[in-house]
């Protein structure tokens, strides 16, 4: 059984018509019938969008991101949000733990999607900027993802790709005082079990190589690799102002 809602309308030749679907969500019936109210007009879900588009634009600007990146992190944040893909699938761990047990020994809690971001050498360190630059604007969205640097540098004790990825964490997490739990970890794979290792890929949703080619590349390639057309649909996120209701589009 469903619940659905349906509308219907007469449409002369060559005539056209713009619907929106608005879902919105209040902790009680009153704020709620008074979202309904406000955005069953399409004149105010167009102001709203327009001042979405407007703050974002002011955002990225900020934070020196580019409109073709942005687009880039809200894709790979659907990728995220939106399930597993069929590369990942072929990892099976072998361990009868419960695999958050080998996620909390590597200090990450879980409770969130995973993107691992796999690097290799000090070539690879424009990938961790793109990591950082992806979770500040995620932050900015609401969105919760966890990112994982794993760091796969042989081990020596020259530890300059360690120190350079420490010291951009900090910086990040400097430049967002507010934010209480931590969304950003630096792994290293010699520092790991081989079964964690497998586990961590096997509980990422999306994996990016640094060797695999570019941050963008890989994220628009795993776009239409997924495990099931029954998957979750890729979606847009967008910031709205906290005293309107939740519209997705």
């Amino acid at each position: 059984p469903v619940f659905s809602l349906s509308l219907s309308l007469e449409l002369k030749p060559g005539e056209s018509i713009q619907l929106s679907f608005i879902n919105c969500a209040s902790e009680n019936r009153e704020e709620l019938m008074r979202l309904m109210k406000i955005y069953r007009k399409s004149r105010n879900v167009s102001h709203l969008f327009s001042n979405v588009e407007k703050e974002s634009l002011a955002f990225t600007k900020k934070m020196g991101i580019t409109q073709e990146m942005s687009a880039v992190y809200q894709s790979l944040a659907s990728l995220a949000l939106g399930g597993k893909i069929q590369s990942q699938i072929s990892h099976m761990p072998t361990s009868h733990l419960p695999y958050i047990h080998s996620l909390w020994r590597l200090g990450i809690s879980g409770d969130h999607p995973i993107v691992v971001i796999i690097i290799k050498d000090i070539e690879d360190f424009q990938m961790v900027k793109y990591a950082l630059s992806c979770r500040s604007y995620w932050k900015h969205k609401g969105v919760d993802i966890d990112i994982v640097i794993l760091n796969e540098e042989p081990a020596s004790y020259i530890k300059v790709l360690d120190d350079e990825i420490d010291f951009l964490i900090r910086q990040n997490r400097a430049s967002m005082p507010d934010e209480k739990k931590n969304y950003v970890y630096h792994v290293k794979a010699d520092l790991m079990t081989k079964e964690d290792k497998v586990i961590l890929i096997f509980a990422a949703r999306v994996v990016i190589d640094s060797k695999s080619g570019s941050f963008k590349k890989q994220v628009l390639s795993q776009l239409s690799v997924r495990i099931s057309p029954f998957a979750p649909p890729l979606i847009t996120v967008i910031s709205r102002p906290k005293s309107t209701g939740k519209i997705s589009k």
